[in-house]
């Protein structure tokens, strides 16, 4: 079978530099912003489903467990592809880490990135299209 071969614009990440613990996705797909603007607020739904569960009856471990498992899917489609298994490991995404929840402390770390690669990619395509329409005489 043949092969196409092109740069699908796919990067690495290691998760606070441990390269056993590595995401990969494209950073500059615009996608990526219309599923998080999808995903935001389900997130915040699981999370206030999780803040209110603590006055419940139900088992909290069993709820914890449940809105961990829902945040991963969601986080995991934003990105098009497992996420938390690197970044979160086995560890409950809901545990507080330095005054916030494990979840929350990697989109905060992984917003600035976006937006890096998003104008990055934006200025090398403009660059490219420029490249093409300064050949065209008016």
């Amino acid at each position: 079978m043949q092969s196409i071969n092109f740069n699908k614009g796919y990067k690495e990440y290691a998760i606070n530099g441990d390269e056993n613990c590595v995401i990969r996705f494209v950073p500059s797909d615009f996608g990526i912003l219309e599923r998080m603007e999808k995903s935001v607020p389900v997130i915040e739904g699981i999370h206030q489903k999780y803040a209110e569960s603590k006055d419940s009856p139900d088992s909290m471990s069993d709820i914890m467990s449940s809105c961990d498992k829902e945040i991963r899917e969601q986080i995991n489609y934003i990105f098009g592809n497992d996420v938390c298994t690197a970044a979160f490991g086995t560890t409950n995404c809901l545990s507080p880490a330095g005054g916030n929840l494990l979840y929350q402390n990697f989109l905060d770390a992984l917003f600035p990135i976006l937006e890096k690669d998003i104008s990055a990619e934006k200025v090398k395509m403009e660059k490219n299209i420029k490249k093409y329409t300064s050949q065209v005489k008016e």
